[in-house]
């Protein structure tokens, strides 16, 4: 299971964290049970998970995982918190905000989704931030193996409808909230999930 933690006091309070989600959502049986638990564990919010959205199967997420080439994170915060499950995979992470550069009709992540989209196929994209880099996920539907969506800001809740819309195999939330730690959590559940570690 990947909790980020480091040391021996971390991976405690980790653990004893995750039992108490645990006690208060049962036990996970199934994707969207893990994500819930771990989207609560995450923010210490236990009504986080109402919108969360597995579309248009946990299969079809399960599937575009496994085929992932390479991991497209919007900032450098998301793959940080990301590449231990990034390295179980055996892939590498690309991102966005480093490989942008400043255009007028875009941000800087947005660009660097786009030329990340453009130059790669089978593409987990990973966004806790960035509007402009997860609207490019139903722009380039081609290239998405699988989307985990947690933008916040003008433009995300329109960017995360657009890709369930789309059909790519997406993990998200239609509302309000996202951010880094969503984004992470749920990455990390579905590698855990995927590679049989999840709780």
């Amino acid at each position: 299971m990947t909790l980020g933690e480091r040391t021996g006091r971390g991976r405690s309070i980790a653990e004893r964290s995750l039992e108490r989600w645990t006690e208060k959502l049962g036990e996970p049986e199934n994707l969207e049970d893990i994500l819930a638990l771990r989207l609560s564990h995450a923010t210490w919010d236990p009504f986080v998970s109402e919108t969360l959205m597995i579309e248009p199967s946990e299969e079809a997420v399960t599937e575009g995982l496994e085929s992932a080439e390479v991991v497209a994170a919007d900032v450098g915060m998301v793959a940080a918190g990301i590449r231990r499950s990034v390295e179980r995979l055996g892939l590498e992470t690309v991102i966005a905000s480093e490989v942008g550069e400043r255009v007028p009709e875009d941000t800087v992540t947005g660009d660097g989704m786009r030329r990340i989209l453009e130059d790669h196929r089978d593409v987990a994209v990973v966004v806790g931030n960035a509007p402009t880099a997860a609207e490019k996920v139903a722009e380039y539907p081609e290239s998405i193996a699988v989307a985990v969506l947690f933008p916040v800001g003008i433009g995300a809740i329109e960017a995360k409808r657009a890709a369930v819309d789309i059909g790519v195999p997406v993990v998200t939330n239609v509302s309000v909230r996202g951010g880094t730690p969503l984004a992470v959590a749920a990455f990390n559940a579905l590698v855990d999930h995927v590679s049989g570690s999840a709780p």
